[in-house]
């Protein structure tokens, strides 16, 4: 509720966003408690300006709880000219000393509106301490309490400047602490009830005619005690509680409200007519009959409230019971199983589903056993009984016969338990469920296991019989082997003296297998590591490593099912302790009907002398050859940084957004965690400082929103990190995807997403999506292949101006669901459009792309089954248009097209 030092040495800020208005409410607060005290004064006793009716302590009280303590000052300043002005109207004149008498009375009455403020908080931990009786009651206590402040720093003050002696002080100071205690009671509630309704709206009833029956009714009343010096009234104080009976029945109709109004009623009514003279309150002197007047007020508005607050809380608690007793009957009734309740004799008395086919009414007042079969209705009693008896849930099965169908035989499981009212078992619950699938399946069961047992019996001698040619086999294929073993044997010594060694590569499974002659060849010993395309690389010298992938890569390309024609090749290795080693490769490569390759196998020789003995007439060609080599290396590497460059570049813009709020939001935290260890915060706080920046709760939710999608965006990033990586496998094989069932037009909004960052300073994004049936599809695969789109339509753009692409989507009665990107940038020359989705192939300049981006697109969009289409003219954009049919997932799953790897 006290907000922190800084908004106390600025009281205009807390007030109000703009300036004008905060600026507006601080006169308002100065001219409402410079009235409102000026009526007090009316009622002064000696020394003048000391009252019993002080309305402007309730208004501060009020304006503190409300508005926090920003508005201290124009608490004070009205407080402080009151005082100027009374000591100028009865001195004509100004002293310093009525001055520091005015400053030290403002002081305590400021001070007295924050620590009431501060202790209803920390007490009742609101600042609407009205909605609890014993809020309502502490309430009271505390204004007991604090209201001394004001007091004791007036009445002293005045003491001490002579304005009064010692022997008034105890009068003067109790007038004054009644007058502040009852202006609070009076006013306080007012204004705290009269915001809370206006800021609830709860009640929207207009006034009726029995609410003005009634409140005439209260002013005719207060007319007949207060408004006459009969006998009814005169030094009758008995009397004016006849007012009870209309503030229990103000606080039962009308709640707070009624009350409040009822008080403001008799208060104003009690004040007259005690200052005229009427009413059982009138003494010699005005003064002490107000305080008469104040004290039957303030018991009145404490009894009022307290009443009307126990009976909102009665009406919670009865709305919260009947809350539960709803959902607990939604329970009952919507439960997958039938629940029972019966009494000790078996009799329902309730039950929430129609059971052994008979409905839920005609099975009231029966007995259960009435449908059980007669073989288990003792069973069934019995049970029931020791529930009862034993106050412990029994378990049983048992069997009925459907009322519906006689011949027809169910199986239940019933669980059956007690329910105690008061500690005592007066009826049990019976949980029932119909296993009957569940019997016949056991039965249906055991009958299985027992032809199992059989077909076991019978397979074992089959197998004893399958057993002893096995056995004529083993020796058959022992024989076989040593023949294989003394082959392999004259295939090693070949390979050695031909210095030749052999290798197979399965692609599927990705294992290399080499001859020990091979091992030794490379300066390794004869299997002794796990050999890859990469370990392989390794030993290549540097300047034969690009053209030893490309001519794998090429190789890879060949699609006629069966053996195909494979590849010769001459390249040097470094070998660990000997040099530098020239070999020659031959190797076939294995494809499947579905153009997969399966596998390859090759020899290579070592031709290093052959190499030497060529060398001195070579030289010159060599160091030609030798340079064009090193020309070529690195050519792929700086092509693959880019695509990787892109979700990079948006995590990092993520990244910095992320540091930015968190800077924005830390003093805020910090101040706010400050405030909490002084428990001065207020609940009705909604503006907290931070770098001369206000953040409300609604500014927080963003920023914090704005955080998780930067988050999220950046998580993306990382992901579609890992499927650029993921190309390079595509380009061989298709990826360990599921098929699932995708919306396109949401995967296309994830896409547009991921590309934010790019996409907002870039490109002006136009959709018109199309209502489009869900397809199954790789749904990740299909996200890059937008992904891939865009980022290209962004990167066609010139560089410094911002293009536009345009997505639409269509479902089509016989091709399927159409999407279009199109974009406004360069174009492409038609003589290359041809070459667009030929692998590294690109129109990037070297360092920009490396021509796999459109390539793994084409993959994918022909592993669904679609087409893919390229509209594209110099000058005009280009159109990319995909077309995905509507194809089951068995169809699909038939189908779809693997895509291939690359050498690892």
């Amino acid at each position: 509720m006290i907000r922190s030092s800084k908004l106390l040495l600025n009281p205009f800020l807390g007030l109000h966003s703009s300036p004008v208005k905060s600026i507006l409410i601080f006169l308002f607060i100065v001219i409402a408690y410079v009235i409102t005290a000026k009526i007090g004064f009316i009622f002064a006793a000696y020394p003048g300006n000391v009252t019993a009716v002080w309305i402007p302590s309730g208004i501060a009280l009020s304006i503190i709880l409300i508005k926090g303590n920003t508005a201290w000052l124009g608490i004070w300043l009205g407080s402080f000219l009151v005082n100027e002005w009374y000591y100028l109207e009865s001195a004509s004149s100004l002293y310093l000393s009525h001055s520091l008498v005015s400053f030290f009375i403002a002081t305590g009455s400021t001070l007295q509106a924050i620590v009431g403020a501060l202790l209803i908080n920390k007490f009742t931990s609101t600042a609407y301490p009205f909605d609890r009786a014993a809020d309502v009651f502490k309430f009271g206590c505390i204004e007991m309490i604090f209201c001394t402040i004001a007091a004791s720093f007036g009445v002293t003050c005045l003491l001490l400047n002579k304005f009064i002696n010692i022997e008034s002080y105890r009068h003067i100071w109790f007038t004054w602490w009644i007058g502040d205690l009852i202006g609070i009671l009076t006013v306080t509630p007012v204004v705290l009830v009269v915001r809370e309704k206006l800021r609830t709206l709860q009640d929207k009833r207009v006034i009726s005619l029995i609410d003005l029956i009634f409140f005439s009714s209260v002013i005719l009343v207060c007319l007949t005690i207060f408004g006459s010096q009969s006998s009814i009234s005169l030094n009758h104080f008995p009397v004016c509680f006849l007012l009870f009976p209309f503030i229990t029945l103000a606080a039962f109709y009308r709640g707070h409200i009624g009350v409040v109004i009822t008080v403001i009623t008799v208060t104003c009514c009690s004040i007259y007519a005690t200052i005229s003279g009427y009413g059982p309150f009138v003494l010699a002197e005005v003064s002490n009959s107000l305080l008469l007047v104040q004290a039957f007020v303030g018991t009145i508005t404490i009894t009022g409230l307290t009443l009307a607050a126990s009976l909102l809380e009665r009406k919670k608690i009865e709305l919260k019971l009947k809350r539960s007793e709803e959902i607990y009957r939604s329970i009952v009734q919507h439960a997958p199983v039938k629940i029972i309740i019966c009494d000790n004799e078996g009799k329902i008395v309730f039950i929430n589903h129609e059971l052994f086919g008979i409905s839920v009414a005609d099975h009231l007042d029966q007995n259960i056993c009435k449908h059980v079969d007669p073989a288990f209705q003792q069973i069934v009693q019995h049970s029931i009984n020791k529930v009862f008896r034993t106050e412990k849930a029994v378990e049983l099965e048992f069997k009925a016969k459907d009322s519906i169908n006689a011949a027809a035989m169910s199986y239940y499981y019933a669980r059956i338990g007690p329910v105690k009212f008061n500690g005592i078992t007066n009826s049990a619950v019976l949980f029932i469920v119909d296993i009957t699938k569940r019997k016949y399946a056991e039965e249906m069961l055991m009958t299985a296991q027992a032809e199992l047992e059989h077909r076991v019996v019978e397979r074992t001698r089959k197998f004893m019989i399958a057993n002893e040619s096995l056995k004529n086999e083993i020796i058959e294929r022992k024989k076989i082997e040593e023949t294989l073993q003394r082959n392999q044997h004259r295939l090693k010594e070949a390979e050695f003296i031909a210095h030749v060694g052999s290798w197979e590569w399965d692609i599927q499974r990705n294992i290399v297998t080499w001859s020990d002659t091979l091992f030794e060849m490379f300066g390794y010993k004869p299997q002794s590591l796990q050999i890859t395309f990469d370990k392989v690389m390794e030993s290549v010298v540097p300047e034969d490593v690009n053209r030893v992938r490309d001519a794998f890569k090429k190789m890879l390309q060949l699609k006629i099912p069966g053996m195909t024609n494979g590849l010769a090749l001459e390249f040097c290795i470094n070998v660990q302790d000997v040099g530098k080693r020239y070999l020659r490769s031959e190797c076939r490569v294995f494809v499947n009907s579905d153009k997969a390759v399966l596998r390859i196998i090759g020899a290579i020789q070592d031709i290093t002398d052959q190499k030497h003995a060529e060398e001195e007439r070579q030289l010159i060609n060599a160091r030609v050859l030798q340079s064009q080599k090193l020309a070529s290396v690195g050519q792929l590497a700086t092509g693959i940084a880019h695509e990787i460059n892109n979700p990079i570049s948006y995590i990092l813009t993520n990244l910095n957004t992320i540091c930015k709020y968190i800077k924005t939001i830390k003093p805020a935290i910090e101040s706010r965690v400050a405030i909490e260890q002084e428990s001065v915060l207020s609940a009705d706080v909604k503006n907290v400082k931070t770098d001369n920046v206000y953040l409300n709760v609604t500014d927080l939710r963003k920023l914090f929103k704005e955080l998780a999608e930067a988050v999220e965006e950046s998580k993306e990033g990382a992901l579609l990190i890992c499927s650029i990586v993921q190309n390079l496998k595509e380009f061989s094989h298709a990826g360990s995807a599921q098929l699932i069932s995708c919306d396109v037009n949401k995967e296309i909004e994830v896409a547009l997403k991921i590309c934010q960052n790019t996409l907002k300073y870039r490109a002006i994004i136009t959709k018109f999506y199309g209502k489009l049936p869900k397809i199954y599809c790789y749904s990740q695969r299909l996200r890059q292949v937008f992904v891939n789109l865009l980022m290209n339509a962004v990167q066609a753009f010139e560089d410094g101006k911002r293009g536009s692409i345009i997505i639409t989507t269509q479902s089509t009665e016989d091709k399927g669901i159409l999407i279009s990107i199109k974009d406004s940038g360069k174009g492409i020359p038609k003589e290359q459009i041809q070459r667009l989705f030929e692998p590294f192939f690109t129109t990037k300049s070297v360092g920009k792309g490396t021509g796999l981006g459109l390539y793994v697109v084409y993959n994918i969009i022909k592993q669904h089954n679609g087409t893919i289409e390229v509209r594209s003219a110099v000058g005009k954009g280009t159109e990319f248009i995909i077309i995905l049919p509507r194809r089951s997932l068995k169809e699909m799953q038939v189908s779809s097209v693997s895509n291939e790897s690359l050498p690892k």
